[in-house]
């Protein structure tokens, strides 16, 4: 079967929509190649010139990856979460049928997976709600979320070192949604990590 990479990033823009308990990402340019050249590098033949910006966020605002820690005060922080856990085969299932804040069963996944002709074993599953293209970026993208059954987080669960769990045999997280059933934890998988130190989470 052939591979190919999926991009399911969110751009990072200045003040980009986020729950209304985190502040909005700041992304502004600091310095440009044409204020630079007040600093007087180089020569006025041949300036040296520079141009940065200045971000400031929220790591769990925009695409992420959550991390044990973000739910468990004894989960792994995402510097201590395995790079194995973050890549694998995948299977995207279409939930669109499912209306806002309704949840989706294991009826819908046993349906999805006959459709597709996929046995979901060791996958990395992604739902497809359609909420994303419907609202973004109105704030209702935030709050019309399907749920994720504790059936189907538990179709298959595997218990990991650190205070998590992966289910369906893999790594199992609706699309925006986190969720905390009875004690395990099924963490976003939507970007690769990078590793920041006694973070609960890791932005793109």
């Amino acid at each position: 079967m052939a591979r190919r990479i999926v991009d399911l990033t969110l751009r990072i823009e200045n003040n980009m929509l986020a729950p209304d308990c985190f502040q909005r990402p700041v992304y502004v340019k600091a310095m440009t190649h044409e204020q630079s050249v007040a600093m007087g590098n180089g020569t006025k033949e041949d300036p040296i010139t520079s141009s940065y910006n200045y971000l400031s966020i929220i790591e769990h605002v925009g695409t992420h990856v959550d991390s044990f820690y973000h739910m468990r005060p004894d989960g792994l922080t995402i510097d201590r979460m395995p790079l194995s856990m973050f890549f694998g085969k995948a299977v995207c299932l279409d939930m669109t049928h499912i209306p806002e804040r309704g949840t989706v069963t294991v009826a819908d996944v046993e349906r999805a997976e006959r459709e597709n002709g996929v046995e979901i074993d060791g996958h990395i599953v992604l739902f497809a709600t359609g909420l994303h293209e419907r609202y973004y970026p109105d704030p209702r993208v935030l709050t019309q979320n399907v749920e994720i059954s504790p059936e189907v987080v538990f179709i298959s669960i595997k218990i990991l070192p650190g205070g998590g769990a992966v289910a369906g045999g893999a790594r199992l997280e609706g699309p925006r949604r986190r969720g905390t059933v009875h004690g395990y934890y099924g963490y976003q998988i939507v970007s690769q990590p990078q590793g920041l130190p006694g973070c609960g989470a890791d932005p793109l």
